[in-house]
C-alpha cells in the first residue's frame, strides 16, 4: 500500500494446498496490526485483517489457519480464504515468537515467561 508503510520484522508463511482452484499465497504479519494474504501469482493482496497489538513472529499456517500472536498477547487463528477470525485467546504477556504446531497441540510462549499449549 503506497499510502501506509507496512513495516515488517517477521518471516511470511507460505500456503499451498496443491489445488488448482486455489490460490498459493503468502501471508505477512506487520507492525501497525495488519495481517496481510498476498496473491504469489499476481502479487495483489487478496485480504487484510486488522488485530489489536502489533505482530512482530512471523504467522504459522496449519488446517486452513493463519495462526498469528501479537504484542497483547493475544493468539488469533484467521480463516484462510478470507482472514476472517475464528479463534481468539487471550495469554499475559506479549508473544513474541511463532507459536509451535505438530501432533494435534500447538504452544505459544511469552515474554513473561509463560508456556500455552492448546490441542488434544
Amino acid at each position: 500500500d503506497a499510502e501506509r508503510a507496512q513495516e515488517v520484522r517477521s518471516s511470511p508463511a507460505i500456503y499451498s494446498n496443491n489445488n488448482a482452484s486455489e490460490k498459493k499465497l503468502a501471508v505477512i504479519t506487520t507492525r501497525n496490526r495488519r495481517v496481510l494474504a498476498i496473491d504469489l501469482e499476481d502479487g495483489k493482496m487478496v485480504w487484510e485483517a486488522i488485530v489489536r497489538k502489533r505482530c512482530d513472529a512471523s504467522p504459522v499456517i496449519c488446517d486452513d489457519r493463519v495462526w498469528v500472536g501479537g504484542l497483547d498477547g493475544k493468539l488469533v487463528a484467521l480463516n484462510i480464504a478470507d482472514g476472517a477470525e475464528v479463534w481468539s485467546y487471550q495469554l499475559t504477556g506479549q508473544v513474541l515468537a511463532s507459536v509451535a504446531i505438530g501432533q494435534g497441540k500447538m504452544i505459544a510462549l511469552t515474554d513473561k515467561g509463560n508456556i500455552a499449549c492448546f490441542g488434544e
